[in-house]
């Protein structure tokens, strides 16, 4: 865990870049117990086991420590439920690491701008997820 995740989990601040569910306190937990972990996986990899398929590691998107609620147990990051969620606790920007292991820190809007991509989210073209819901709908 981050040192300062950990430090806002305790304040219970919520910093300003902070939008949506985890603004809100909302999450996959139980209210009793703090998370404890910064870095959520990407969903797209939970179903992307062989990575000689993988088209653009070097775009897709495996960890991101993410702006998270404090009990979100869940422990993944995907564009329909955690999108503009990167944590810009370092110097305003945020620590990625992708699929071909190299680490990227970037600002707000240039994760804005990867997150809107397919590849960012999915190292294949395979798109679905449980029960074939379809997770990268609307991505370029």
């Amino acid at each position: 865990m981050c040192p300062t995740d950990q430090n806002e989990i305790l304040s219970r601040r919520r910093p300003k870049w902070a939008i949506g569910a985890a603004a809100a306190g909302a999450g996959f937990g139980d209210t009793r117990h703090k998370r404890d972990y910064s870095y959520g996986m990407s969903c797209g990899m939970c179903h992307a086991a062989d990575t000689a398929q993988f088209k653009e590691p070097v775009k897709t998107l495996l960890y991101m420590e993410a702006y998270l609620a404090t009990n979100d147990y869940s422990g993944q990051v995907g564009p329909t439920f955690a999108t503009h969620s990167l944590a810009l606790r370092h110097g305003g920007r945020g620590n990625l690491v992708m699929a071909d292991l190299h680490l990227e820190r970037l600002k707000q809007k240039q994760a804005d701008d990867a997150e809107k991509t397919k590849i960012f989210w999915f190292p294949t073209d395979d798109s679905t997820g449980p029960g074939g819901m379809q997770f990268g709908t609307g991505l370029k």
